[in-house]
């Protein structure tokens, strides 16, 4: 015995060389006890609702097989499990995973060999499924195996788990379960953060007829005169410039570097897009930078960090302890001199204060006009108390004058200046506030601003600039949360530094935003939520919102039960949104996307997205996505195993098949980061047609079919060109109709 047992060590270690003795004696067997259980279930753990996710199933040991029932199958792929815990899984070895099963309709599971929650639910198998690896099941039982590298420290409480939520209702049936060391782990696995430049020369035309009409002109900072660092491009996660711009900025390195552009029209106001360092407490620094018109000082602009910078897992903190950073840029906006069209304006480093870096991205230049006059039929809220300017709290003073002019049926006026609101119950309806212009009235807003009543509103021309600089969503910092009523109005407002600019709810029919700007949110821009029906947001500009730009969801929480519906986004422009998505769709019916432009998305987001994540009421009626143009979208995915979306992205996890009437129609997609198109998700796509589509620039596939995607689409004059590793790639679950005038594939 002790001979054969030598022998066998030795044949071991001549295989794979010299490596512990557990992982050896590991090798001969299966981490898996019970695999085939015939000992019934001993110790295995069968859990359905998992993490209040849903669900509901039975496990039994039936002639030595285990047999799992699903009956409601949750809402995720976690909501039923079966697990055996712990195994040991050490780094540096490889491992197969083995087991036999079938299912009573052809589904996908996953399969994951991961860490607990001390070590974040890491999969270690690498899969690309939320879950970990999938496992196509059939009717027949077959054995299914994958093999994978332990890339990780040694993590001696990991575990086994299939997760079986998220799929049809069904039976499962398991057998001969096995984990086994096969070796030293040699292939490593490819990170998913990895992004390689298109080889390929991809040329982005003007863009007309589409997008916000803007009253500004952007000039980008790598296209000015520089003695500076040009960074990028670049569309590594957690890379400064990923979050700039054209994935491009400048970086005034040292004293005396400077960004220099000339005027194409003549401007009194300046924007500057720019990324200084945080501090080491994460409250942030400030830094004076020099304007100089040609060649002349004129004055030092501050700027600071105090509202960049957040760091570790969603919803990030402000402690640099917990590292990952991200949300870089910041903007400062100021009124100057008029300044004539041709004139050098020159942004230099001339402080001696030291400072690792000064990167600017880009600048916006205008005409401002002078300030508006208070019209007939209003109230000042300086005839109630506040003061202009003075840093005090100007909120008793503005709701004095807000319960006046309700009753007097009179609305509500505030000069220009900058009027201070401590955290407080501003609830609005039956109203019109009005100010002097989004550059010349200023809400300074601890808290949320206005609360709807459900009643109609209106608000035009100032600025709401929050305090936001981290995201608790428990907490309202927003613009506008609430009932907006029938028929209220919403422009030429300038939100900033807020959680949210506007989110509508229950009772709110018509909403109309338009002519706004959202900039450096820690949310979404705007949230049609909760039932917002025939409502609209057109020609609005937003740049690094933290969530959706625009987003229309049919969020079931709160009892709700009726779909956002008829509500359309159109002719707005988006920039840079550090987290999500460009524009998205969850659940509901009867939605238009048209006419829009989307720009550089960074993580976690495609440039258009149709989902059912977050449990919406299911999707209806039609969805129509048209006349847009996307440029450098899709991104890496941190959130989840999937490790990338498309420039437009069609997702459907949950419990719902999209049945609506999904149309996208003469987009353009240029240089997408990944694939330009993307279908995922366990529930299938029933009606999806793409019509007069061109791709130009894929970083992986033209189209891409993944994992457990399930349905079909039909594609029609589609043109795919320099995509990289191919035109089409689809899972044999998923088709694709290919009809007439498609070129390239």
């Amino acid at each position: 015995m002790k001979f054969i047992l030598i022998t066998l060590i030795a044949a071991v270690l001549l295989t794979f060389g010299t490596f512990d003795c557990q992982a050896v004696e590991s090798a001969a067997n299966s981490l898996i006890k019970n695999g085939n259980f015939a000992q019934n279930m001993d110790y295995w753990s069968f859990a359905a609702n998992v993490a209040n996710a849903g669900g509901a199933a039975t496990a039994s040991v039936e002639d030595g097989v285990l047999r799992i029932d699903i009956n409601n199958p949750g809402s995720a792929t976690h909501a039923i499990q079966l697990i055996q815990a712990p195994i040991e899984i050490i780094y540096g070895l490889r491992y197969r995973v083995s087991f036999d099963a079938k299912a009573s309709k052809d589904i996908a599971i996953d399969v994951k060999v991961g860490g607990v929650e001390n070590r974040g639910w890491a999969d270690y198998t690498n899969g690309e499924s939320i879950g970990g690896t999938i496992a196509y099941l059939s009717k027949q039982m077959e054995n299914h195996s994958f093999e994978f590298g332990m890339e990780e420290r040694t993590d001696p409480n990991a575990r086994l788990e299939f997760q079986l939520g998220s799929v049809s209702p069904s039976s499962v049936w398991l057998d001969n379960i096995k984990v086994e060391v096969i070796g030293r782990n040699t292939a490593k696995s490819v990170d998913p953060n990895l992004w390689v430049p298109n080889p390929n020369k991809i040329i982005i035309p003007e863009i007309k007829n589409r997008g916000a009409k803007l009253p500004f002109i952007q000039y980008e900072a790598e296209n000015a005169a520089t003695n500076g660092s040009i960074l990028g491009p670049t569309r590594k996660f957690r890379e400064i410039p990923n979050e700039a711009s054209n994935k491009m900025a400048v970086n005034l390195d040292s004293t005396g570097d400077y960004v220099e552009f000339t005027l194409k029209e003549k401007t009194n106001s300046l924007v500057i897009r720019y990324c200084i360092p945080d501090s080491n407490d994460g409250k942030g620094l400030t830094y004076p930078l020099s304007l100089y018109v040609n060649g002349t000082y004129k004055r030092d602009i501050i700027l600071t960090s105090e509202y960049a910078w957040v760091y570790g897992r969603y919803p990030w903190s402000n402690n640099p302890e917990l590292k990952e950073p991200r949300y870089f840029f910041d903007e400062v906006s100021i009124l100057l001199p008029e300044i004539p069209a041709g004139s050098k304006l020159k942004l230099q480093r001339d402080s001696k204060e030291k400072i690792d870096f000064c990167i600017i991205d880009l600048i916006d230049t205008e005409v401002v006009g002078t300030p508006l006059t208070m019209p007939e039929n209003f109230l000042s809220i300086t005839d109630f108390g506040a003061v202009p300017n003075d840093g005090k709290d100007d909120s008793d003073a503005f709701n004095a004058c807000l319960k006046a002019a309700i009753e007097q049926k009179k609305g509500v006026w505030m000069p220009a200046g900058v009027f201070n609101f401590s955290s407080g119950e501003r609830h609005i309806g039956n109203v019109i506030i009005k100010g002097a212009g989004m550059w010349h009235t200023v809400m300074k807003v601890e808290g949320n601003t206005f609360w709807g009543n459900g009643n109609s509103f209106e608000m035009h021309d100032f600025a709401i600039y929050g305090n936001t600089k981290f995201r608790i969503d428990t907490i309202f910092e927003d613009g506008f949360r609430g009932g907006a009523g029938r028929g209220s109005l919403i422009e030429n407002i300038w939100f900033n530094h807020l959680k949210v600019g506007v989110w509508s709810e229950k009772n709110t029919d018509g909403l109309i935003i338009r002519n706004c700007r959202f900039r450096n949110l820690m949310a979404d821009g705007i949230n049609f939520c909760l039932g917002t029906k025939n409502s609209i947001v057109e020609n609005c500009h937003f740049r690094g919102t933290g969530d959706d730009a625009i987003a229309m969801w049919s969020a079931a929480y709160n009892g709700n039960l009726l779909p956002s519906e008829n509500n359309t986004a159109r002719f707005n422009t988006i920039q840079c949104p550090w987290f999500a998505n460009g524009i998205a769709v969850y659940g509901g019916r009867n939605h238009t996307v048209e006419d829009n432009v989307i720009y550089d998305t960074i993580v976690n987001g495609a440039g258009i997205n149709i989902s059912s994540d977050f449990s919406p009421i299911p999707f209806g009626g039609f969805i129509t996505v048209q006349r847009n143009t996307l440029i450098r979208c899709g991104s890496y995915v941190d959130k989840y195993k999937s490790p990338t979306k498309g420039a437009i992205c069609i997702y459907t996890p949950g419990r719902h098949d999209l049945e609506a009437d999904l149309t996208v129609k003469d987009v353009e997609i240029y240089d997408a980061t990944y694939d330009a198109i993307t279908f995922e998700g366990t529930n299938r796509v029933l009606n999806a047609k793409f019509e007069n589509i061109f791709i130009n620039g894929a970083g992986k596939w033209g189209i891409r079919a993944t994992g457990k995607s399930a349905g079909s689409a039909s594609f029609t004059n589609v043109k795919i060109q320099n995509a990289v590793l191919g035109s089409v790639k689809a899972h044999p679950q998923f088709t694709i109709e290919k009809k007439e005038g498609n070129v390239g594939w």
